[in-house]
Order: C-alpha cells, then structure tokens, then sequence
C-alpha cells in the first residue's frame, strides 16, 4: 500500500513537471510570435510615415516652385507694366505733356529704380525750364540770403489763392504777399557781428513748416547766426518759440504736419523739437556719424534721415518714437521723404530714383 502511494505521487509529479513545461514553452512560442507582430507593424508604421514624409517634401517642393513662378509672373508683369510707363512717359516728353511725362515716370520708379530715370527727369526739368516765365514781380529789398514760396492748407485760404513769400537776411526775416508785394511781417535776426558791427553775410538758413489742417497756420523756422532756433508764425513773423542752446547752423527740416523740426544741437546730437512750443521731443546721438550736415523729416514728424557732407557713408533713419536707428542701405547725396514712408534719393553720380520703404 505505502509502495503504490509512493508511485501514485512520483507519476503525479511527473506529470505536473511535464504540464508545466509544455504550459512554458507555449508561453514562449506566443511571446516570440506577438514580438514577430509587434516588429512586424512596427515596420509598417516606419514605412507608412516614410511614405508619409515624402509626400510632405514632394508637396513642400510643389508649393516653392508654384510660389516661384508666381514670382516669376509678378515679376514680368510688373517689367512689363514699367516698360510700358516709361514708354508713355517718352511719348509724352515728345508731345510736350510735361505732367504726363512726370506721372508715367513716377509710376515706372515706383516699380523699381533705374539710373535711366534720372537722366529722363533731367529732360523733363530742361523741358519744362523752356517754359519758366515769372507769375509775379515786385521790389523787395536787396540781398536775401535765401527764401521760400509758403502756400496755407486751410480752405478759404486756397479758394483765395493766398500764397507768401519769405525772404531771409542777414538781419531780418521778411514776409510779402505773393498777389501784390505788400510787405506783410517783418522780424530782427539776431546774429554774430564782425569787427565794425556788421552782420556777415549766410549767417541764416529758414525752411517751412506747411500747416495740413484748416484750423493751424503755417509756420516758418530759422537758425540764426548765434545758433538759435526760432520759430515764427505766418504772414505776421510774430515769434512763437525759441530754443536757447546752440544749433548748427545750416542743418534744419520741418515736418509738414506743422508740428515738428529737426535739427542737429552744437554737439552733434540730432534733436526733434515740437514747432508750437520748442519744446525738445526727443534727441539722439548717431553712432557711427560724426558730421551731420544733411537731413529730412517725414510729413508726420516721426522719423528723420540724415547723413554727413560726404557720401563715404549712408544716410541714417531714426524713428525717435520707438528709438530706432536704422542704415540706409546705399549711399545717397541728396534725399527728401515723398510720403511717410518713402524717401526718393540721388546717388553721388547723380541719379534720381532710389527708393526706400
């Protein structure tokens, strides 16, 4: 009995033993098998975002060259578009349509530069000067060291055809009525003497400050021989404001929103000063200028562009609100701003044309 016990549990063990192993190597054929599964949809996955990938790149180099040739087209059209302009601008030349010529011109710059512009606008100017013939004559006083033609912005003053003339001396600002001469202001220039108590002579340099609203009046500023900015309002020359530290002489520009100049302080610095008030608004020091001796300012006041005598290096534009200072990609010798946010230049080997935005 005890013997058969002892046999009936070694078959038992023998048997479980053998379960178990067959239980374990099934376990290992599934784990091999989901592992050939898992590789193998891995594999998949890895081909699918392959294919996925090229797609994308075939796409993206779909899109580029379709964006090219978009280019491409704009860019034909629009040589196209300027050599048409500029050809009606010659054919205008030709008929004597001065104000034609200088739109179809206009409209071929504002496409792109080209030094054959300048040339052209230097026909139309020689055209034009064949035609110059005074408007108006009258005495004034001899000797004015420059001047200007002011026009009001208001709209009774312009439906009446009222316009000023403004002459600098040595030692007085004078305004006249451009309809009849009549003298309509006139205002003492404080300025440096010689040795005998006479006033030397381009010891002013006045520029305009065009009033845009029909409310504001215009204005005119100058620099006197002391350096002193002044700033006098039209037709009565009646001072409005005066800044009592030195300016350089020569080197001012107004904005034509009537409410700003620009000018360069005794120590280089580039100071925007408000025209109603002469309060400063705000100054910088160029970084890399070391003589500014030319500037303008954009019709809103907001940024100036300057430059020294020598073209060696670009202009500089300053956006004094946000303190920006900014490089003139080229060398220009002679700027002004067209609008807010162009400036039409010339280059040292005088052409007209070039733009910045």
């Amino acid at each position: 009995m005890t013997a058969a016990a002892v046999l009936l549990s070694l078959v038992a063990g023998i048997v479980g033993t053998t379960w178990q192993s067959l239980r374990a190597t099934e376990a290992g054929r599934n784990a091999i098998a989901s592992a050939v599964v898992a590789k193998s949809e891995a594999a998949r996955a890895e081909d699918a975002l392959s294919r996925l990938e090229v797609r994308r790149r075939e796409a993206e180099q779909a899109r580029q060259e379709a964006l090219l040739r978009q280019q491409e087209a704009i860019a034909q059209r629009d040589k196209t578009q300027q050599l048409m302009d500029f050809q009606s601008a010659e054919y205008a030349l030709r008929d004597g349509d001065l104000q034609e010529a200088m739109q179809r011109l206009t409209a071929a710059e504002r496409l792109s530069s080209n030094w054959e512009y300048g040339n052209f606008f230097g026909q139309i100017v020689n055209k034009a000067r064949e035609h110059f013939a005074p408007v108006r004559r009258w005495p004034v006083r001899e000797g004015p060291q420059s001047g200007l033609l002011v026009v009001p912005k208001s709209t009774d003053e312009l439906e009446r055809g009222v316009a000023w003339a403004v002459f600098a001396y040595a030692d007085e600002l004078r305004c006249y009525d451009t309809a009849n001469g009549t003298l309509l202001g006139s205002h003492p220039i404080a300025g440096s003497k010689n040795g005998d108590g006479s006033i030397p002579p381009g010891l002013v340099t006045i520029e305009s400050v065009a009033a845009k609203s029909s409310t504001a009046r215009p204005l005119v500023a100058h620099i006197d021989g002391s350096g002193r900015l002044h700033v006098h309002r039209l037709p009565s020359l009646e001072v409005m404001a005066t800044r009592p530290e030195t300016y350089r002489f020569g080197v001012l520009a107004a904005a034509d929103d009537s409410t700003s100049l620009a000018t360069v302080d005794s120590d280089g610095v580039v100071t925007v000063v408000d025209a109603m008030s002469g309060e400063i608004i705000a100054r910088k020091s160029p970084d890399r200028i070391d003589q500014v001796r030319r500037m303008a300012i954009s019709p809103d006041g907001e940024i100036v562009i300057f430059a020294s005598t020598s073209t060696e290096f670009a202009p500089q534009l300053w956006s004094w609100r946000e303190d920006q200072l900014i490089d003139v990609p080229t060398r220009l010798q002679w700027f002004a701003f067209a609008d807010e946010a162009t400036i039409v230049g010339q280059h040292s080997y005088s052409t007209l044309g070039e733009k910045s935005q």
